[in-house]
Order: structure tokens, then C-alpha cells, then sequence
């Protein structure tokens, strides 16, 4: 496996795994193919298994990820993929906690990334923001997702 150091855990023991990244777009790959492709498929669910247990626990490696998946999305779709998916759920999951100290950090995370990554941004685009993240945190996110609150 292919790894380098990620910041917490929220990836296979504490490192991010380059080899999630690959398999779960291939997993996608597959999934979308025959019906022997999509069988191939289920047997490569480790990776959204990983990346859903990742997006559970919230820590700040799981943006991390999320860029790592969006940005080797082979198009601009599937990195809409990752938002309307992973990212969709983290914000629904933990949205009550990013307006709040403790949640800072994973905000200033999303937010970072999404200023740096034109991928993570599309993903971002993609996920809906509903009434579990609150106002604050939608309106610091809108000037990423073309400024209304897509609730």
C-alpha cells in the first residue's frame, strides 16, 4: 500500500492511504459496468467502508481524504460524487458541531480546502446543506456553492 502521513485518524491506522483512493474509484468503475463487473464490484467495498467510517468519526484527515477522492475523480461529476455522498453526509453528521469550537477545525478544513482544490469545490457544490448545519456555517460555505442556501 501506498501511504503518507495524514493529520489524525479518520483513514486506515491513522494514515492516509493513497490505495483507498484507488480502489474506491475503481469500485465506481465497476459498479457502473456489467452485471460481472458490478459483482467484481462488492467485493471492493473495503474502500467506502473506510472512507464512511472516516466521514462517522468526523476528525480533520477526513477532508484529507475527501480532496484525495475528488481530485482523482476522473471528471467533474464524479468528483459531485464525493459531495452529494461522503461530504453531504459529514456536513448532516457533525453540522451541528461546526458552528461551535470544538467543530472549528473540520470548518476551517472544508473551508481551506475548498479554497485550494477546484475539485473539492465542485464535490462541495454537490452537497446539500440542510437544517442540520446551521446558518453560520451555510452562509460561510454559500460563497463556495454560487451564494443561495440550497436548503
Amino acid at each position: 500500500m501506498r501511504r503518507r502521513p495524514a493529520e489524525t485518524s479518520g483513514t486506515i491506522g491513522g494514515v492516509f492511504d493513497q490505495d483507498v483512493v484507488d480502489d474506491y474509484w475503481e469500485h465506481w468503475r465497476l459498479f457502473r459496468g456489467s452485471r460481472a463487473d458490478r459483482l467484481e464490484a462488492q467485493k471492493r467495498n473495503v474502500s467506502v467502508e473506510v472512507l464512511y467510517d472516516s466521514v462517522q468519526e468526523g476528525g480533520p484527515g477526513v477532508i484529507e481524504l475527501l480532496v484525495a477522492l475528488a481530485e482523482a475523480a476522473p471528471s467533474d461529476d464524479d468528483a459531485g460524487l464525493v459531495g452529494a455522498g461522503a461530504l453531504e453526509d459529514l456536513l448532516s453528521i457533525h453540522g451541528s458541531r461546526l458552528a461551535t469550537a470544538d467543530g472549528s477545525v473540520l470548518l476551517e478544513a472544508i473551508d481551506t480546502a475548498a479554497r485550494r482544490s477546484p475539485r473539492f469545490r465542485c464535490a462541495l457544490q454537490s452537497a446539500y446543506m440542510g437544517d442540520e448545519v446551521p446558518a453560520s456555517v451555510r452562509t460561510q460555505l454559500r460563497r463556495f456553492v454560487g451564494g443561495e442556501d440550497h436548503r
